[in-house]
């Protein structure tokens, strides 16, 4: 799926959407973790990984 194709889907802003392509391991609210799950069709989970701490 597109980055604008999820901006549009998931109703987060296009910009959010690609500051995380870029930077996978950004800091993300729960509400837009919840809004890409649910436009992508999977649960919030698969969209979490464990980061170390800088």
């Amino acid at each position: 799926m597109s980055m604008t194709k999820l901006h549009i889907k998931s109703e987060v802003a296009y910009s959010t959407v690609r500051r995380l392509f870029r930077d996978p391991f950004g800091e993300v609210t729960t509400t837009t973790i919840n809004r890409l799950a649910n436009a992508l069709g999977v649960p919030p989970t698969h969209l979490l990984e464990d980061a170390p701490d800088e």
